[in-house]
């Protein structure tokens, strides 16, 4: 006697396999838009100037949260993933950075990045000690005169 076998377990488990497919395509295809949305929309569209430091060694991590906190991106997290996804863990330069609101993540990322750090024009009137310069650099609160003079004196 041959045994029938039927088919409407398969079809169930093929069915239930289309269906999965069907939310995971939708699932990357809404993560895939959130995320383009976020790399192409700055964090405010009335722009706003923010001065920030960037430490030596700052982890990812710290440097997205320090960036939300401050208002320059929407998402430490998706900011993270940027990161990562572009293998820029490791260019991240410190320094004081002069940002705006109306960058676009990408954009802020490649600043950061590049180490487009901000700049200060400091003069020297001829004659000046080492200690006057360093007192004119801390009274214009670009660094600390102590740390100024400690550096100046390491060859």
């Amino acid at each position: 006697m041959i045994e029938k076998t039927s088919t409407k377990p398969k079809k169930r488990h093929l069915s239930l396999l289309w269906s999965l497919l069907l939310v995971l395509t939708l699932a990357s295809v809404w993560l895939i838009g959130d995320m383009l949305h976020f790399i192409k929309t700055p964090a405010s569209l009335e722009p706003k100037e923010v001065v920030m430091e960037v430490p030596v060694g700052m982890s990812v991590p710290a440097l997205s949260e320090l960036l939300h906190g401050q208002g320059l991106v929407r998402s430490a997290g998706k900011f993270r993933w940027l990161v990562r996804f572009k293998g820029a863990a490791r260019q991240i330069k410190a320094g004081e950075y002069q940002l705006s609101t109306g960058l676009r993540p990408g954009e802020l990322l490649n600043k950061i990045i590049r180490g487009e750090v901000r700049l200060h024009q400091i003069t020297f009137p001829e004659g000046y000690t080492l200690k006057q310069m360093a007192e004119l650099l801390e009274a214009s609160n670009v660094v600390n005169a102590e740390s100024f003079i400690a550096t100046a004196n390491n060859p």
